[in-house]
């Protein structure tokens, strides 16, 4: 059978289309190859954002320090690298209410719900004190990763185990103390938890940095009423202490004020006493001679002085002639001047 020539151009068309369309697929997948290769070779580059670190790691393990400047990161494809981030610059919170009653959904969305007669220890937490009251506790903390390359090799999952440390912390530092306490020194117990948090957190080496713990106390609900009264018999206490120690005060300062007026007094007096000592000293070292010279005049000299002081003193003068035997009385009524009375008085002393 002989072929006819519109045969064989059908044949040569097919064989031609074929080819054409092997040449366009091997183009094709040369351009994918290459679009392959590329994004290959562009995978180990990374950008960085301001609030994030990153840790390079080759083969599985660390290569180099953290990157901690934001801006593109250089690093070789995967699986030869791997770039881990983390946010080291944004601070994370922790809630835990472990140790907290149970909330209804009524409660939770600001809703008041009966409040049931006994806790349930299935459902409702609680923390057992020193002198075995029951107090709930819920507490928040607040921290931040300072070492990515600790924080991403330490811990699997670094928020439940500080969870769980918070909790330890919680549990260990109100097990230690007692109810009142625990509600009179809620900042010292903050900062107890939040030191062993921090003792915990460095011994696992998790790279974060911690923020004083905040802490919520509550006692039972089902005690509300007796707990209230305990409340305000113990803020009556304080009134009444605070009352003695001011009265107290105002008695010490009282009688430190007359202690210190009385010292003042005796002080003056002494002076007055030493100084008259010391110029009656003195007149009398300048007497003494004269008067071994002349203890007559001296003598007679003292006596006027004297009885000089004393006639200034007295309403009756008695004169007695001896030779002619008579009495002489003499009525001397005066007012004693205000200068009088000082001699008077200063020489009695």
């Amino acid at each position: 059978m002989t072929e006819s020539p519109h045969t064989r151009n059908s044949g040569n068309h097919g064989i031609t289309a074929v080819r054409d369309a092997l040449n366009n697929l091997l183009v094709l997948l040369k351009i994918a190859m290459a679009a392959l290769i590329a994004a290959f070779c562009m995978s180990g580059i990374r950008n960085l954002e301001q609030y994030e670190a990153a840790v390079i790691f080759r083969f599985g393990a660390i290569h180099g320090d953290a990157i901690e400047e934001p801006g593109l990161i250089l690093a070789l494809p995967f699986p030869i690298d791997e770039i881990r981030k983390v946010p080291a610059r944004r601070t994370r919170i922790i809630e835990s209410d472990t140790f907290w009653y149970a909330v209804t959904d009524d409660e939770a969305v600001g809703g008041k719900a009966a409040i049931p007669d006994t806790l349930n220890p299935e459902t409702d937490g609680y923390v057992i004190t020193a002198d075995r009251g029951l107090i709930h506790v819920r507490s928040k903390l607040n921290y931040r990763i300072h070492n990515p390359i600790h924080h991403i090799v330490s811990h699997s999952d670094v928020a439940a185990a500080l969870r769980h440390i918070l909790d330890n912390a919680v549990l260990k530092t109100l097990s230690e103390r007692t109810m009142a306490d625990v509600l009179a020194s809620k900042t010292s117990v903050s900062a107890t938890i939040t030191e062993r948090v921090r003792d915990a957190a460095a011994d696992m080496q998790l790279g974060v940095a911690v923020d004083p713990v905040d802490l919520a106390l509550q006692w039972p609900r089902q005690l509300a009423g007796t707990m209230n009264e305990v409340v305000r018999a113990n803020q009556e206490t304080g009134r009444s202490l605070a009352e003695a120690r001011i009265f107290a005060a105002n008695q010490e300062n009282e009688a430190i004020g007359k202690a210190a007026k009385v010292t003042a007094t005796a002080m003056a007096a002494a002076t007055r006493v030493v100084s008259r000592a010391e110029a009656d000293a003195a007149t009398f070292k300048k007497l003494y001679p004269i008067y071994r010279r002349n203890p007559n005049v001296i003598r007679s000299t003292l006596y006027q002085d004297r009885m000089r002081k004393i006639m200034a003193n007295v309403d009756e003068v008695f004169i007695i002639d001896k030779k002619g035997n008579r009495e002489i009385r003499l009525n001397l009524p005066r007012k004693r001047s205000q200068t009088q009375n000082k001699d008077t008085a200063v020489d009695a002393q």
